[in-house]
């Protein structure tokens, strides 16, 4: 198998990204040595990440080096070093999670853009999570481009639960969301839809699943929600066996996302795994996630369009149910975990052959 260098971030906070390069490097069929290019002081981080790359780069050997890409200039500067050092040794394999590389090599004077585009064109090969994301690197025609989407792990499946389909019957409706506490995924409109929607009498409740990153206006919020609506809740982070819990009992996942980076978030496919009906946003890639088959896509930053989504499932239980069994077939036909390991494996051991 091939030796390589995997850079990519820690996995605190959890992140899609962080959550994905953590589980390909412990999963890996590849010889993989870890560097981790974040975490502690942003200063003290660079310094020691330079000295390991240098270190790396004398006094290693490498087939291939597979990193996760940045999309921000001091994330940037940290890649071309990487890049740079090592284009004429090793093969060189970038994967791209976020939406935003064409947002960041287009706010970048013409001197930058011309050093971002001789770093990629130094590439090798790049990965990207869904077909459309392929115009992010138009101008790299030499660059071999891979598309595999992300993944849902099996700790995160939960048994089917009794409550479930009895809360279904009785019209007792749950929604989840799951994600990290942030303004731009759309948390506050999808409150307000649920107020909404107890007002007009449906019988549902929320759970917010996450942790807080320190947003002190979003989290005042939420506890002041949840203190005054108690069929709200907010339960922070949860992992493996009581995630699997919280998905498998919930009807919906809804993330009404406009963050900028939004590509492929994880969370909707652990949903859409779990038999979730799935509510997101008219967003970057999402409608390549979600269609009307395994879901609804609402308008962004607008809450009644959420509530619209919700209520129309609300009258029709057969639909629920029909989306339901879809989503779980769907989710180990197109994401399993083994699937994306598998894959990035190929595009690394085939990058080393060329």
């Amino acid at each position: 198998m091939a030796r390589v260098l995997c850079v990519g971030p820690k996995n605190t906070p959890v992140t899609g990204q962080s959550y994905a390069f953590d589980y390909f490097v412990n999963n890996s069929k590849c010889n993989v040595d870890i560097l981790y290019n974040s975490g502690g002081n942003k200063l003290l981080s660079l310094i020691q990440y330079s000295f390991k790359v240098l270190y790396r780069r004398f006094f290693c050997s490498y087939d291939v080096v597979y990193f996760t890409s940045s999309r921000t200039r001091i994330g940037f500067a940290r890649d071309l070093f990487l890049v740079i050092l090592f284009k004429n040794k090793s093969k060189v394999v970038n994967h791209l999670h976020g939406a935003d590389f064409i947002q960041f090599r287009e706010g970048c004077s013409r001197y930058l853009k011309r050093v971002i585009d001789y770093t990629y064109n130094s590439i090798s090969s790049s990965i990207i999570l869904t077909d459309g994301m392929r115009e992010h690197y138009k101008y790299y025609q030499k660059m071999d481009i891979s598309v595999i989407p992300n993944f849902f792990d099996t700790k995160s499946i939960g048994a089917l639960h009794k409550t479930r389909k009895e809360n279904l019957l009785e019209r007792k409706f749950k929604v989840l969301f799951l994600s990290n506490l942030m303004p731009d995924k759309g948390l506050i409109e999808l409150i307000e839809a649920i107020k909404y929607l107890k007002q007009k009498q449906y019988h549902v409740s929320l759970s917010i699943v996450g942790a807080s990153l320190g947003f002190e206006c979003l989290d005042s919020y939420v506890k002041e929600t949840c203190e005054e609506h108690k069929y709200i809740t907010y339960d922070g982070p949860v992992y493996d066996d009581e995630k699997a819990d919280v998905l498998s009992e919930n009807h919906f996942m809804v993330l009404p996302s406009y963050y900028k980076t939004e590509a492929q978030p994880i969370s909707l496919i652990e949903g859409m795994a779990n038999g979730c009906v799935l509510i997101t946003t008219k967003h970057n890639y999402l409608p390549e996630l979600v269609n009307d088959l395994n879901g609804s896509l609402v308008e962004v930053r607008d809450w009644q369009s959420i509530a619209d989504a919700l209520e129309s499932y609300f009258n029709d239980l057969d639909k629920i149910t029909t989306i339901s069994e879809h989503n779980r077939n769907i989710a180990i036909e197109k994401f399993s975990a083994t699937a994306f390991v598998n894959s990035i494996d190929d595009v690394l051991v085939n990058c080393r052959r060329n």
